[in-house]
């Protein structure tokens, strides 16, 4: 039993809800409000757009910011709560809870489904006999919404006016669904792997580390920083970035590092900078540009030109007389055009030390100055890397008017994968007990603290990491 009916809303003046600071450098939106109050929840757009909704009072309040504004609705639940939350192509959905009613003897589970259109100012509610598993699931498409049942592996389609279409069921279950409008297709995320639902028919991509987020155009992001691009029915890892704060813009990649957005080209270059001043809270793409929401409830957005883009630094040319003072430390810190300020570069072992866990290629190689030289990166089995963590035991070739190859240790990295994790802190335990040794170069990445000792204190480091 479908039952259908309409629901006053109220249309909230933008300068209500937001406010945008036209002095500053950038556009920023004001979305405090929503930020600090109960249930805040956001989603990304791929084709350009960010929702934010929260509970505020009595009323659920949701807002849309595109490349074009922003605009704001509220809406009385009269005694409902949130359960779950999608928007796409500038429309958003919600799912209220519902009720129990009884046909013929049977009990049977009511939701109540809520969609707003932004760009005509229209919103409906319906009611359709289903039960929802959790937050995550549910999913608004372009004609259809999706809802996962509480068992969990029975995925339900319906069109936007709530007409049932058609089920599907997982071998699995499903631990999320998310909808990219911009491919026209719904990711369906389990615990250690996603999949893709064409037509009513779902198909396994492979394996990734979960949850997940939507981070653009056939793009999402794993809780551990990887980026992933989705064509069709393959997936390929892209890169992995310091946080799961990302977005994915024109194959450029933006992401966050505390108050820092950097892009990145697909090679995995850093192309460009901002220091927008505070915590940068999460990243979404908004149309062209990118929409960074801090900690302070400020939602900035900012095109790729408006950042400042990443100047390699030039050596000072040396006196043919005398050596300046500062050629000493040179010489020992990478002879031959080849520096770090945060990076030790031991030209008798011809190893580079310091190196923190997650750094990423294109981090490492701007905090590299290697203006004369050509850098190729090989991880340990040999193979060309050009993104991702760079790990210990990687080689950094540098290619110029002569040729250097240095063994790159990463503290703590036992494995080789640029992160400190169970396996590497099991490894280190093995080692401190004598039932394991490791050899070059693992065995330099033992000293985590920079004692020149590996021992508990070097374990207690890779325990909290």
């Amino acid at each position: 039993m479908i039952m259908k009916k309409r629901i006053a809303a109220v249309l909230l003046a933008v300068t209500l809800v937001l406010s945008c600071f036209e002095a500053r450098a950038y556009t920023y939106y004001d979305v405090s409000k929503l930020m600090n109050a109960d249930d805040f929840r956001s989603c990304a757009d791929s084709s350009g757009g960010i929702f934010l909704s929260a509970k505020y009072g009595s009323a659920l309040e949701f807002m849309y910011i595109n490349g074009s504004g922003a605009s704001g609705f509220s809406f009385e639940p009269d005694g409902l709560t949130l359960e779950a939350f999608s928007g796409s192509n500038g429309i958003v959905g919600a799912v209220l809870s519902g009720t129990d009613v009884s046909e013929n003897g049977v009990n049977i589970s009511q939701l109540q489904i809520l969609t707003y259109d932004f760009k005509k100012n229209f919103n409906d509610i319906n009611t359709v006999s289903a039960t929802i598993a959790g937050r995550d699931s549910f999913a608004l498409g372009k004609n259809e919404y999706y809802i996962l049942q509480d068992d969990l592996k029975t995925i339900r389609a319906y069109s936007l006016d709530s007409v049932f279409k058609f089920s599907v069921r997982s071998f699995r279950p499903v631990d999320q669904l998310l909808y990219d409008s911009a491919a026209d297709c719904l990711y369906v995320v389990y615990s250690d792997g996603i999949g893709l639902l064409d037509g009513d028919v779902l198909y396994d991509l492979g394996n990734l580390q979960t949850p997940v987020t939507l981070c653009g155009k056939s793009a999402v992001i794993s809780s551990s920083g990887r980026v992933y691009a989705i064509n069709g029915r393959t997936i390929k890892s892209l890169c992995t970035v310091p946080s799961s704060s990302c977005a994915v813009i024109r194959n450029m990649v933006y992401y966050s590092d505390g108050s820092m957005i950097y892009s990145m080209s697909g090679s995995g270059e850093v192309l460009s900078y901002l220091d927008t001043g505070e915590y940068i809270y999460q990243l979404f793409p908004c149309g062209t540009k990118v929409g960074a929401l801090n900690d302070s409830g400020e939602l900035m957005t900012v095109a790729a030109n408006e950042m400042e883009p990443v100047v390699k630094p030039t050596r000072p040319e040396a006196s043919s007389d005398s050596k300046p003072p500062e050629s000493i430390s040179s010489e020992l810190n990478g002879k031959g055009g080849i520096t770090s300020d945060l990076y030790t570069i031991d030209n008798s072992a011809m190893t580079v030390t310091g190196i923190k866990p997650q750094t990423t290629i294109a981090v490492f190689k701007t905090n590299i100055d290697y203006s004369d030289y050509k850098a190729v990166f090989r991880n340990y089995d040999g193979k060309t890397r050009t993104s991702g963590n760079v790990g210990t035991g990687f080689t950094a070739e540098f290619t110029g008017a002569d040729k250097k190859s240095y063994t790159l240790i990463v503290s703590g990295d036992l494995t080789g994968e640029g992160n400190v994790n169970s396996l590497d802190v099991r490894s280190y335990m093995r080692c401190l007990c004598g039932k394991a040794q490791l050899d070059f170069p693992f065995k330099a990445a033992l000293d985590i603290n920079g004692d020149s000792e590996c021992d508990v204190l070097d374990l207690l480091v890779a325990a909290k990491q």
